[in-house]
């Protein structure tokens, strides 16, 4: 019953672009509660492949796949292998492909799945029943590493500050609900009325890393790209700019060239554009249904170029390489003065740097950090290697961002001798040519 009450964002739109046509096969790339597939059924003759890596969401289609055991089929798996799934069913081509990119309702109304902070869960995260857990990321990741997934995943401008509160807080308790995340997040982040909560980019982010979610969709529409037919058509619903700007590129790539370069042989596009502007919720469905109000849809018709191959994507941050380097950086630093004396570990050598013997210690340290241990102001937060960070050395040129009333940092400025260059890794897809 819950699956029937499922209401599929800019579901209209969606089948309309998608023009299902009786004998033709499609692909619901995110079947979740399968909104999208039973439009699709309702066109006598079609085929509806149905693909997602949540369980619960193949459970709840049993019985509408019971009723139509010849035209639906259900498989549980990543969409990022659409066309591997597609052929392991015997299907070589197909007429059509929609995804719906984030969270069905019913996702965000358990508890129990831990994507929402407006209920007390745990901090899970995962879109499946493998991997590390979003409690697991907290826990390992590093306070450089985490500054860097809350800017580029959550396009959070406090990054580093609200990094710096979560690693604090972890080591007088592990995080592992969604309400403690949230109110580490609300102490150090103060909303307005009327806004967002302070919250919503930290657990995107989060979720993002922990499900892969951009590279998932880069690698799906690669997919779509190459097992649909000539004339066949691609869907997709996006919730946040990281991935509308994913799937313009994507869509666009091959496109043309600026009138302000040298010509060159542009290869014959992929797909033709068919919404020149992204589709939007009007006000009519956003009242219904209030998780239409970030929805964008986009949609193409595949051309009979070849397909390319894998577009190269900016270097997102991985799950798994964050975290060995979160254990590796807490395993081989095991004390305040081996900052001092041991090198750096070599998966992290590249990225953070010995700051050279200060030419003097700055004048005010705090009675935390006892008088005999061999350290400078500068060293903040726990053991590890300090990242490179500009700054004047004098102790009255200390930033607001700088201070803090955590006893166990140092408020002192940071010494002149350690010096950060900071550089934010780009977002957008770069065409392969």
């Amino acid at each position: 019953m819950r699956a029937l009450a499922h209401i599929p964002v800019l579901g209209r739109e969606a089948v309309h672009y998608l023009g299902p046509r009786p004998g033709g096969i499609y692909v619901d790339a995110t079947f979740g509660g399968g909104g999208y597939s039973r439009a699709i059924l309702e066109v006598p003759g079609t085929r509806v492949i149905g693909i997602d890596r949540d369980p619960s969401a193949i459970t709840g289609g049993a019985e509408l796949m019971a009723r139509l055991p010849e035209r639906l089929t259900l498989v549980e798996g990543r969409f990022s292998d659409l066309k591997q799934i597609c052929e392991s069913v015997g299907v070589t081509g197909v007429d059509g492909v929609v995804m719906d990119i984030g969270l069905s309702s019913m996702q965000i109304d358990q508890a129990e799945r831990g994507f929402s902070f407006r209920f007390d869960g745990p901090l899970d995260m995962r879109m499946g029943t493998s991997g590390p857990s979003a409690a697991d990321v907290i826990k390992a990741i590093t306070a450089e590493d985490l500054a860097t997934v809350l800017y580029l995943f959550g396009e959070e401008r406090h990054s580093r500050k609200l990094a710096r509160a979560i690693v604090t807080a972890r080591e007088q308790a592990p995080i592992v609900t969604t309400r403690a995340l949230a109110d580490i997040v609300a102490r150090v982040i103060h909303g307005r009325p009327g806004e967002l909560h302070p919250a919503t980019r930290a657990f995107q982010a989060l979720r993002i890393l922990v499900n892969e979610e951009l590279e998932e969709l880069a690698q799906g529409l690669c997919g779509a790209e190459q097992i649909l037919k000539s004339g066949g058509r691609l869907v997709v619903v996006s919730f946040h700019s990281l991935e509308d700007r994913i799937v313009k590129n994507f869509l666009s790539r091959g496109g043309g060239t600026s009138r302000h370069l040298p010509e060159r042989v542009v290869a014959e596009p992929c797909f033709e554009v068919l919404t020149r502007r992204p589709v939007v919720a009007g006000e009519e469905e956003v009242a219904h249904n209030p998780r239409a109000r970030s929805a964008k849809l986009r949609a193409a018709q595949r051309s009979g170029a070849e397909a390319r191959p894998d577009i190269a994507h900016a270097p997102w941050p991985r799950l798994f390489d964050l975290i060995r380097r979160g254990w590796a950086c807490a395993s081989s630093i095991s004390s305040w003065s081996s900052f001092w004396s041991s090198p750096p570990p070599s998966s992290i050598a590249s990225r953070w740097h010995r700051p050279r013997a200060p030419s003097r210690w700055c004048s005010s340290t705090p009675r935390s950090v006892p008088s005999a241990m061999p350290l400078p102001p500068c060293v903040r937060n726990g053991p590890g290697w300090m990242p490179r960070r500009a700054c004047s050395g004098s102790p009255s040129a200390t930033s607001r961002s700088n201070r803090s009333t955590s006893p166990s940092m140092i408020r002192s400025p940071v010494c002149p001798c350690v010096r950060r260059v900071w550089s934010r890794p780009m977002i957008p897809i770069r065409s392969v040519q």
